[in-house]
């Protein structure tokens, strides 16, 4: 059940914070990372998790962050939980997420790319838009997270689509 699934949101800043919040205060079981550990200090709710034991642990993970070149460096050094799905919320190169899925099909971890619009108050108020480079059934357990973090959501079925469509 998704209440026990661990749930991880890396990147803190202005889009990821109101993301993390929103999954807080519906009481998941959610963790966050951030580079910048000044955030966590500032926000003592949220549950900071090390990004090795993040990618160890969690069932599924979003990552805030500015790029999926981040996102990619940062698997790439990293052991990731096996049948986990990663769900990158950046606004990135259509190219280098087909690169990251791959990578990570062969390490048996789902990546899919669910560019956002809709700035730091979107974040906090849930009303994001997601362009998802998914078919809808392959996040179906997951529906409930988008519902929280958004108020729309568009299913576009092929990895790199979602980042394209942005």
């Amino acid at each position: 059940m998704l209440k026990n699934q661990i749930i991880s949101l890396v990147g803190l800043g202005k889009m990821g914070l109101g993301i993390y919040n929103r999954l807080y205060n519906v009481n998941l079981n959610i963790r966050g990372y951030d580079i910048n550990h000044e955030i966590i200090k500032n926000n003592t709710h949220i549950n900071f998790l090390e990004i090795d034991k993040i990618l160890e642990l969690s069932d599924i993970v979003l990552f805030a962050v500015p790029s999926n070149d981040e996102i990619f460096n940062i698997v790439k050094k990293n052991r990731i939980k096996k049948n986990s799905i990663i769900l990158d919320l950046t606004t990135s190169m259509p190219d280098q997420t087909i690169k990251i899925k791959n990578y990570l099909n062969n390490k048996n971890v789902k990546y899919f790319d669910a560019a956002m619009s809709g700035g730091a108050n979107g974040a906090k108020n849930g009303t994001l838009t997601l362009m998802i480079g998914a078919k809808e059934s392959e996040l179906s357990e997951y529906k409930f997270v988008l519902d929280l973090i958004s108020k729309n959501v568009f299913f576009y079925g092929l990895v790199g689509s979602g980042h394209a469509m942005k």
